[in-house]
């Protein structure tokens, strides 16, 4: 007798998840708020309403590292389609398993690749039977990557010491960890500025970089006047990569800055203000107050 009974609570559940079909519909890229992780479409071909809930797990597609998991409230399913979003599901329960993972109700998933592994539940009683599973990959990246800003795009830089600036990528609120990997290399005859940073060994990389400008290092190879470079910026998640800049290119001017006339016998004038003159000396400042 308990034989049958299984058998046939086994045969009601593969008929159940026969008349049960999950699409998720995600975006495969761009920025991605959490409750967009429940548009799910759900057709059902009972002659019956069904009660079921849906639970979903979120995982780095690289590290395989679980983010969170959501289990939503139960939903009846009624024969035919039924377009589920937040609202239909709320409240929904989560965990999280990452310390990147934002925790508010309208957050923005960081940026990355990711695995949604979908799964809906029908309860009978206090049992739970898994009648419908899907998984889906998709990518956060931000609306705009970085942007160079100087030196300009296929401009000559007095020095061989440039400072290098951009902007930052947008929106700033889907990165947990942003930092910056800056690259220069030598551009060749015959080579496009892309084919030389693909290509070509770097004369100067830094990597990891918090602020967003590079100075160039006096301990690095010396810029040559003779000779055009190219440069480019990657910004990154943590150790995941999110967006590149275009490739600009530059030349070292072959004349020399003016050099700075020091005077032996220099006098600054200080006065009571706002006014914050900047003065460049060498050896010890000596002061001293003339009275009027």
């Amino acid at each position: 007798m308990r034989c049958i009974i299984l058998i046939a609570l086994v045969m009601l559940s593969l008929r159940a998840a026969a008349q049960v079909s999950m699409t998720v519909q995600l975006p495969p890229t761009g920025v991605m708020q959490k409750a967009q992780l429940w548009n799910i479409l759900l057709v059902s071909a009972a002659a019956s309403p069904i009660r079921v809930h849906l639970a979903v797990r979120v995982t780095d597609a690289q590290t395989n590292q679980p983010i969170l998991t959501g289990v939503s409230r139960t939903v009846t399913l009624n024969k035919g389609a039924k377009q589920v979003q937040i609202g239909d599901v709320s409240p929904v329960t989560y965990e999280y398993l990452s310390p990147t993972a934002d925790r508010s109700a309208n957050g923005l998933l960081t940026a990355g690749t990711y695995l949604a592994c979908y799964s809906v539940m029908q309860e009978a009683g206090d049992a739970s039977t898994l009648i419908a599973e899907d998984c889906l990959p998709f990518a956060v990246e931000p609306v705009s990557p970085p942007i160079l800003n100087s030196p300009a795009n296929e401009s000559v830089v007095e020095g061989n010491l440039p400072q290098f600036t951009w902007l930052p990528p947008a929106p700033l609120t889907i990165f947990s960890d942003l930092n910056y990997n800056f690259t220069i290399v030598e551009l060749r005859n015959g080579q496009s500025a892309a084919e030389a940073i693909q290509q070509n060994i770097p004369v100067y990389r830094s990597v990891h970089n918090k602020n967003m400008f590079v100075n160039y290092p006096v301990s690095a190879v010396a810029l040559d006047t003779s000779k055009k470079y190219a440069w480019t910026v990657i910004a990154n998640n943590g150790n995941q990569f999110a967006a590149q800049t275009e490739v600009w290119t530059f030349n070292i001017s072959n004349v020399q800055p003016d050099k700075i006339i020091t005077e032996e016998a220099a006098y600054v004038q200080l006065k009571r203000g706002l006014d914050a003159p900047l003065i460049t000396c060498s050896g010890t400042p000596m002061m001293q107050v003339i009275t009027p």
